[in-house]
């Protein structure tokens, strides 16, 4: 469950990535500290997971596919911050401080 996790987390910010990547100078602004935030909870998720620190449910791993659909389907820019925000959101209520 943890890995599959991490793989649709991935694969969200990647495809956020992608959309920051395209975006115009505004927008990226806009974007940045969220896109970066993700990645950065991620890669520390990828961490507590390996250390034994977090263990994920079905329940998490369904709202991860969410997340990752909404962003992928974001037709424009206040709804593709809003699906970044929940991304990075989300995967802040699963580190372990």
């Amino acid at each position: 469950m943890n890995e599959q996790f991490l793989a649709e987390a991935q694969a969200a910010a990647q495809v956020a990535d992608a959309i920051y990547q395209a975006a115009d100078i505004l927008t990226k602004l806009r974007m940045k500290p969220d896109r970066d935030m993700a990645f950065e909870r991620i890669e520390t998720i990828r961490l507590q997971i390996i250390s034994g620190q977090i263990v994920l449910t079905q329940e998490n791993l369904s709202e991860m596919c969410g997340i990752r659909a909404e962003i992928s389907a974001a037709a424009d820019t206040q709804s593709r911050l809003i699906a970044l925000g929940k991304l990075a959101t989300t995967l802040g209520k699963h580190l372990v401080c």
